[in-house]
């Protein structure tokens, strides 16, 4: 089957393009679920084999490189895209959408200042949405970390916004497919930006 990892290096020390070999590692069908177990900012496709299973990742025993490519980029913008969605939750102001907005490392300085702002004198329900702006506008050289911790900030950010006034008994469960449901967008939207990186790669 074929399936993605996040990578620290551009080549496989073990892996050679197209050519199978037995060499263990882990994988998933999914990018989203790849971004859990992420050690670097290289996006890999490979084909696996030999496989045991897990929820969200199946290691593999035998395995062969298909793409591979620097998804650095990729993940600055997912993680923008992410934030951006939840700013009407908490009004940001217009220097952070357009940062969030357009990636122009020119206004990332400013937006992260009025981010910085808001969160002293954010109310709680809004809060997530805060925080996924300021990991979004971060300048750490993480992306994998800062792109996964943006898009649970963005859940969050929306189940509180969904669930704020629903009774106690239903609050719990309705928060949860809040969350389920958002995260699906996310997924939908991460894998859209990935077979568009790998389609201009190999154009």
């Amino acid at each position: 089957m074929r399936a993605y990892l996040f990578s620290s290096y551009d080549q496989h020390p073990t892996l050679v393009l197209n050519e199978w070999a037995n060499v263990a590692l882990f994988a998933s069908s999914h990018p989203y679920d790849a971004l859990k177990y992420a050690h670097g900012p290289f996006l890999q496709l490979v084909e696996i084999e030999s496989l045991t299973g897990y929820t969200d990742a199946y290691f593999a025993r035998r395995c062969k490189l298909l793409k591979t490519c620097d998804a650095t980029e990729l993940l600055h913008r997912f993680a923008r895209w992410c934030a951006v969605n939840v700013t009407g939750l908490w009004n940001a102001p217009p220097i952070v959408r357009d940062y969030l907005s357009t990636g122009d490392e020119e206004k990332r300085p400013a937006a992260e200042a009025e981010i910085k702002k808001a969160l002293k004198k954010t109310k709680q329900a809004q809060f997530p949405a805060v925080i996924a702006a300021l990991y979004a506008t971060t300048s750490l050289k993480q992306v994998w970390k800062v792109a996964l911790a943006t898009a649970t900030e963005a859940q969050n950010a929306v189940a509180r916004a969904w669930t704020k006034h629903a009774p106690a008994k239903m609050k719990r469960a309705l928060y949860k497919d809040c969350i389920k449901a958002h995260l699906a967008t996310q997924r939908n939207q991460l894998r859209q930006l990935v077979d568009a990186l790998f389609e201009r790669e190999t154009s």
